[in-house]
């Protein structure tokens, strides 16, 4: 449980996760929140738990912490928060086409994750888990953490596992989509366009004629695959690091490893239309609150991220005198993560004050008939 309750505190501020409630409807209580005169209804709260609470945690973990009270009025409030930022974001920012669609593709990825590879990630058995932590290397490892117990090394041993798991039947799930759907990639010995795009060996002005795969009757252009690749980076990361992939002089390694993930994303996309469930009302809520939630997130980088300065040495050498007995590495080799993660959690503090700004200056009424604890709690 405990583990449960870190990973939420983990959570970037700009993470919005709903949590299921079972309510009794009534025409009195049927409203959740109201923000001024906009109201969260229960259907709402409900369907946004439904979705965003699939993308962060397991069925398992899911079903421990959906009666909590106190983590839905955390949620309720991120919910609020959410809503306000979204509102100025319209006002202020809008996303371009080219945006919206990168962030289309991720939200059906994300379902087909959600369908198809997260109801088989499994809880290991405690015998399979004795038996990996009596493993010599794997033992060695964990006691250089400071994990000397199996009961300390049991929450570590099932997120090992549960990852490996998730990789294995990603790649899998693929592999059947492949097989599924016809896949002509441009890679022929003359003309091989794909090794050359991924040397950087192509003029721009060349992108919009060469094809570089094709998925069924779609054709994909080197232009489409480097305006997705340039969206992408741009929405995942931000202007900074656009600018840090244009002035790369090796482009291959980042653009073989991005071209393998946006054929999955499209054999993904090419299945949603042909067996037709990009159409199911579940499919088409999950899509828009990850595209709202992803919104979110950008708006909050774009306006609290750039702005925040990165620390330097002396800041991050200070943070590896104080905790080198935990980091155990030379400082030249973690410097740069050091240095992030300062950055990081100074954009996560600068966020939530933000948000708190948000919600003080509005009238927000709460029904607290659904954030009540049991008298026996």
């Amino acid at each position: 449980m405990n583990n449960i309750y870190r990973s939420i505190k983990k959570l970037s501020v700009f993470l919005f996760l709903i949590t299921s409630i079972v309510f009794c409807k009534s025409e009195k209580n049927d409203w959740v929140a109201k923000i001024g005169d906009e109201v969260i209804t229960l259907k709402e709260f409900n369907t946004k738990f439904d979705v965003l609470l699939k993308l962060n945690f397991t069925s398992g973990q899911m079903a421990l912490i959906k009666d909590n009270p106190d983590i839905k009025m955390q949620i309720l409030n991120s919910i609020i928060s959410q809503k306000m930022i979204l509102k100025e974001m319209e006002k202020t920012q809008n996303l371009d086409h080219s945006q919206i669609r990168i962030l289309e593709l991720q939200a059906l990825t994300q379902y087909f994750i959600y369908t198809n590879v997260i109801p088989n990630i499994d809880i290991p058995s405690d015998d399979f888990l004795k038996a990996k932590y009596s493993e010599k290397e794997i033992k060695s490892i964990l006691e250089s953490k400071g994990i000397k117990n199996f009961e300390d090394a049991k929450e570590v041993l099932v997120s090992e596992y549960q990852k490996t798991r998730y990789i294995y039947l990603l790649r899998s799930s693929l592999e059947k989509l492949k097989y599924k759907y016809r896949i002509k990639t441009n890679d022929d010995f003359e003309e091989n366009v794909i090794a050359r795009y991924i040397k950087n060996e192509i003029k721009p002005e060349e992108y919009s004629k060469l094809w570089i795969f094709k998925i069924e009757e779609n054709t994909y252009y080197v232009k489409d695959i480097e305006d997705m690749i340039r969206t992408n980076i741009l929405v995942s990361g931000s202007e900074e690091a656009l600018k840090d992939y244009d002035n790369l002089n090796d482009k291959s390694n980042m653009r073989a490893n991005m071209l393998n993930e946006i054929i999955g994303v499209l054999l993904v996309k090419t299945d949603a239309e042909k067996e037709g469930w990009i159409n199911n009302q579940d499919a088409k809520d999950f899509i828009s609150i990850f595209i709202d939630n992803a919104k979110t997130q950008i708006y909050i980088k774009n306006k609290i991220a750039k702005n925040v300065p990165k620390p330097d040495l002396k800041a991050a050498l200070a943070y590896y005198e104080s905790n080198k007995d935990k980091i155990k590495k030379p400082f030249n080799e973690v410097k740069d993560s050091i240095i992030y993660n300062l950055w990081l959690e100074e954009v996560k503090l600068r966020s939530a004050k933000y948000v708190d700004k948000l919600i003080s200056e509005s009238k927000i009424d709460i029904n607290d008939v659904y954030f009540k604890k049991n008298k026996s709690e």
